[in-house]
């Protein structure tokens, strides 16, 4: 529990509350939510109910929504006017002010509650600019998935209020376009669903190649490091591999294999893993190279067409049907160029078509030669 003074932690402490700080009067900092965050999930902002401690409680929103992380946010006991934690268990004792604990509300009901006082809604004007205001509270939170709750929950609570439980079936009618924003809604789905499998299994082919070269895993731990994973699974051997990346290749071997052979055993066998040319019998660093260089930059192009479907699909209620079309022809237009080798054409994930033929020449003579002679 976050009070706002040492007296209120004080009293707070003799109500039976033993997890209670105060940042003294001054504005909570960042570093301070970072503390608390490794205390608990979710703290509570326990603040005076006059308009000092409520300005408070909204720097801590401002502050905490680029930081916030899955799992880590912040909820607000709001107490009555005037009155401190200091003063509620003194006048009405330890279980009025568990009650008001109790019932701390989320912060994304206390940024709508925001949003609304400083906005009136009487003119078609005027709800433009509140959607923008609500847009712009989103696009300050810098993870993907808690971006998207965040607009989804706003974007219900607004229909609610303007008791238009469908506002894209609203809009189709008076464009007389029935099916367009459907339309344009599935596309955008089916795109950013396509997308994120191409992702994953971009992933897990760069894993397969650092595990089987595992002296590449140094050149390319700034690839590694920088990049934003989507596949929570791999999250503890992306880690090992960062830390190993200075080692010597037997002890990753060792390190690897004796924490993540379950893991490593289903990356290599994975059937998009089998057809990278740089996974095939012969082992060959160059392919490997070019392969590990060719799909960093494929995640890279990737993460920045995710945005932009992203970013299309929360304009569906404020995007023209022409604009939000041209957004969705363009990201669809840039996937299709990622798809595209930077080397030479591309047939699969990983095949770059040079490497392919000095790869089948190498078959040629070593195994083919072989086999022939035998």
């Amino acid at each position: 529990i976050v009070a706002e003074g040492y007296m209120d932690v004080i009293a707070l402490n003799g109500g039976g509350f033993d997890t209670a700080v105060a940042p003294l009067g001054t504005a909570i900092t960042e570093y301070q939510l970072r503390l608390l965050w490794r205390l608990t999930d979710e703290p509570i902002v326990a603040l005076d109910g006059d308009k000092a401690g409520i300005n408070a409680a909204m720097r801590a929103i401002d502050l905490a929504l680029p930081i916030l992380s899955i799992g880590k946010s912040l909820r607000f006991a709001i107490l009555p006017q005037s009155q401190d934690p200091d003063d509620i268990i003194q006048s009405q004792g330890a279980e009025k002010m568990k009650e008001i604990i109790d019932n701390a509300i989320p912060m994304v009901d206390l940024l709508w509650q925001r949003q609304l006082e400083v906005q009136k809604l009487d003119s078609p004007d005027r709800k433009a600019a509140f959607d923008a205001s609500l847009k712009s509270i989103t696009k300050r939170i810098a993870e993907p998935s808690i971006r998207n709750h965040y607009f989804a929950a706003f974007k219900s609570k607004r229909a609610e209020l303007l008791n238009t439980s469908n506002f894209r079936t609203a809009r189709n009618i008076k464009t007389g376009s029935n099916n367009a924003f459907a339309t344009l809604g599935t596309k955008a789905s089916a795109l950013a669903v396509d997308s994120s499998n191409t992702i994953l299994i971009r992933e897990t082919v760069i894993l397969a190649i650092l595990l089987s070269y595992p002296e590449l895993i140094k050149e390319f731990s700034y690839n590694i490091e920088k990049t934003e994973w989507h596949n929570a699974h791999y999250n503890g051997l992306i880690k090992t591999l960062i830390s190993l990346s200075n080692e010597q290749h037997s002890k990753i071997k060792d390190e690897l294999h004796g924490s993540y052979q379950q893991q490593i055993l289903d990356i290599l066998n994975n059937p998009h893993v089998k057809i990278s040319p740089a996974l095939r019998k012969i082992k060959n660093n160059e392919i490997a190279i070019k392969t590990l260089k060719e799909e960093f930059m494929k995640l890279e192009t990737s993460e920045g067409i995710q945005k932009e479907i992203r970013d299309a699909i929360d304009d569906l209620n404020s995007a023209s049907g022409e604009s939000l079309t041209w957004r969705l022809n363009q990201a669809t237009r840039a996937r299709s160029n990622a798809e595209k080798s930077t080397l030479d054409d591309i047939e699969a994930i990983g095949e770059d078509k040079a490497a392919m033929t000095d790869f089948l020449q190498n078959l040629i003579d070593n195994e083919v030669w072989i086999k022939k002679n035998k």
